[in-house]
């Protein structure tokens, strides 16, 4: 399958345990906090990539379905205290064996060229050029 992007692209960090939480929920919604909410603007259509920060690799394609924020179900349980989120849907996941080396793509990216890699993560989600999202999604196409 192969995908493209028309909308915006964002890098989002993730611990291990909340993607397993937003995977248990079917991916429909997405824990944010109110300050980077506040910062960023997501549109309907954008697309999320998603790197889980211990393992350090990327797990799946979200794409986010509408510019509403809505309160984080209860029945979502994060290991931090996000009150809202972001409605989205599963556009592709790769099976833990594939996922994608953060490093490996990171040496590529734009981003990342003047930048240190943590200090980058730490203020995810962040919005990526075009460029460096057709680099992180043709790492998915492969």
């Amino acid at each position: 399958m192969s995908l493209k992007i028309e909308k915006n692209s964002w890098l989002f960090v993730e611990s291990e345990f909340n993607r397993k939480q937003d995977e248990i929920n079917e991916y429909k919604n997405l824990g944010i906090s109110e300050s980077k909410l506040k910062k960023l603007r997501f549109s309907k259509g954008d697309i999320i990539f998603t790197y889980i920060s211990k393992i350090k690799k990327f797990s799946d394609i979200r794409e986010i379905l509408s510019n509403e924020i809505v309160k984080l179900p209860p029945s979502i349980k994060y290991d931090k205290n996000f009150e809202l989120s972001i409605q989205t849907k599963l556009v592709k996941s790769l099976l833990f064996p594939d996922w994608i080396n953060g490093m490996e793509i990171f040496d590529q990216l734009e981003l990342m060229k003047d930048n240190s890699v943590g200090f980058i993560l730490l203020n995810c989600p962040v919005l990526l050029k075009e460029s460096d999202s057709k680099i992180i999604l043709n790492a998915f196409n492969r």
